[in-house]
């Protein structure tokens, strides 16, 4: 009894700790609306700033080159609806003010983040990073876990199953930030940087944890490069260890954990490299070798009927070769022959399960394509083509986008308006994308110019497997929206302003600086300003740099 006694009293006490955590040692308010803000539902961001607002209504307006950015867009919306376009249809009227709020959301956002940080102590403002780093690790787990339960495998990544499963498990790993694995992907890269500076190896492995399970492989080349950054230029021998720790973890998952990702991402990076350069396929990825067509040959009569011990030896080499456990090769060589020794009851029956699951899945994806080009959706299949082999499809956007501002003068300065050319509110409209329930109710809308360019690229992927839809060719891109609907004008407010704003301050940036670079990258993935989430923990972290940076110069200045 004694013993139940104090595992009670521990937990009492643990608990208590961290409620004096939470309640002295953070800023609740921040936290609770930093979990509302940054989830994807629409609902959630509108109770976090109505809530806030409420909690702090006494937030003043400054003239800054953030808020600046953020009125100039309300400016443009309104400009282009009231002067240049004048279409005053209901649907778009709506579309273009859905737009607007989204801008005003931002505005709203950064003034309580930017309060947050100037009337808070530092050291709660990393507390409530750190909280919210932990809470985004445990939702992360319990995503995997739902995985792990529903596949009945401990590591859902090497499974060999059709989406959202297998190699694409990924993407179901939202974290506190819902349904939408992105984001829980930049975030928490963000954050692994920002722990990393700080000094905080625990913190940056648990953000570096959910960022490698939403395995975004674009996103890992982005902080792996700023590792190597790290560990070559900088001089902090801390940092560099830090950065070699990470590089490691790096390495051992994609080695270990989901090796196809690896070997995905080589694919597309070479594939990608062929395009930008010009070369040609070669000839080798083509042709499949004869020990390739040996196991396709026979796979179908192996799966009806019992298999012989050649036809058993031939399947297990194949998925030797497949797993990367032996070189492929065009006959099998006779080092390899004391492979055949080792082959057992588990292995053989292995074997033929992978091919089974193989077939299976090549199955599901032949009967999903007659589908499709049976469903009127995807016009019976008669969709307009775009060769991915020899081109991404986001280097098509850019193009269409570049096509575009080459109309007229009009559309080069200010682009096509709100939700009219490429933005997450114009995939919305036109019902191609499904949504939060509160911008699906909003009117079908929907331009000619968005359907012949990035709608027209986004239905071709989706009539395709669903391994091109990668972001080397989703159009979804925030400089296809800032060229394409508010034109160089637009543009220029982001360089001038919003950027700017950064640049001028480049002195009192630390870890900031590789911040900026890392959403550059980013900016590629997705339209963020219209998620009001990725943005908002950016300038968060931007914000708290150039404050702990201008507190350190003020007391070098005053010690000397």
């Amino acid at each position: 009894m004694s013993f139940l006694h104090k595992i009670v009293n521990t937990i009492i006490e643990r608990g208590l700790q961290l409620k004096d955590f939470f309640l002295k040692k953070t800023d609740p308010a921040l936290v609770l609306f930093l979990l509302l803000l940054l989830n994807y539902r629409i609902s959630f961001k509108i109770i976090a700033i109505i809530g806030i607002y409420l909690y702090r209504p006494k937030i003043q307006f400054k003239k800054d080159g953030l808020s600046l950015f953020y009125l100039s867009m309300i400016i443009l919306s309104t400009f282009h609806l009231t002067v240049i376009n004048r279409d005053f249809s209901v649907p778009h009227v709506l579309a273009v003010l859905t737009g607007v709020l989204l801008w005003v959301g931002c505005l709203l956002a950064y003034l309580q983040i930017k309060f947050a940080i100037e009337n808070n102590e530092n050291y709660k403002i990393v507390n409530t990073l750190k909280t919210l780093t932990i809470l985004n690790l445990m939702v992360t787990c319990y995503d995997y876990l739902k995985i792990v339960f529903i596949t009945k495998t401990i590591n859902p990544f090497t499974q060999i199953s059709p989406p959202p499963y297998g190699i694409s498990s990924g993407d179901l790993m939202g974290g506190v930030f819902g349904e939408m694995h992105l984001v829980n992907t930049v975030i928490s890269c963000f954050f692994v940087v920002f722990f990393l500076y700080k000094n905080k190896t625990g913190y940056a492995i648990l953000a570096l944890l959910p960022f490698l399970l939403t395995g975004s492989n674009l996103g890992t080349l982005i902080l792996a490069a700023m590792l190597v950054y790290i560990l070559l230029v900088e001089r902090n021998v801390m940092y560099k260890t830090m950065a070699i720790v990470l590089l490691s973890l790096i390495t051992i998952f994609y080695t270990k954990v989901t090796p196809d990702n690896k070997n995905y991402m080589v694919k597309v990076l070479s594939k990608v490299g062929r395009q930008i350069t010009g070369k040609a396929e070669p000839e080798t990825g083509n042709k499949p070798d004869s020990l390739t067509l040996r196991s396709n040959n026979f796979t179908a009569s192996v799966i009806k009927r019992q298999q012989t011990k050649e036809e058993l030896i031939s399947l297990y080499i194949a998925y030797l070769v497949k797993t990367n456990k032996i070189a492929k090769s065009k006959s099998l060589p006779k080092e390899n022959d004391s492979l055949l020794e080792k082959i057992n009851v588990h292995n053989l029956v292995e074997a033929v399960q992978s091919q089974k699951v193989s077939d299976y899945v090549f199955a599901r994806k032949d009967s999903l394509t007659k589908a499709k080009a049976r469903n009127p959706f995807f016009e019976f299949g008669k969709l307009k083509k775009y060769n991915l082999e020899k081109e991404s499809g986001k280097l098509t956007s850019f193009k269409q986008t570049r096509d575009y501002l080459k109309h007229d003068v009009v559309t080069t300065l200010f682009g096509g308006g709100v939700g009219s050319f490429s933005s997450r509110l114009a995939f919305v409209n036109s019902r191609i994308v499904d949504d939060s329930r509160i911008l699906m109710a909003l009117p079908y809308y929907e331009t000619k110019e968005f359907k012949q360019n990035h709608k027209s690229i986004f239905k071709y992927l989706m009539y395709r497997d669903d391994e091109t839809h990668s972001i080397t060719n989703l159009p979804f891109c925030w400089y296809n929206q800032i060229f394409g609907e508010y034109g160089v004008i637009g543009f220029l407010c982001f360089i001038f302003l919003y950027c700017t704003f950064f640049i001028k301050r480049i002195t009192s940036l630390k870890y900031g600086r590789l911040l900026l670079v890392c959403l550059f990258g980013f900016l590629f993935f997705d339209y963020w300003y219209e998620r009001l989430s990725v943005m908002v923990i950016f300038e968060f972290l931007m914000l708290l740099d150039i404050k702990e940076n201008n507190q350190k110069e003020v007391t070098e200045w005053e010690s000397q």
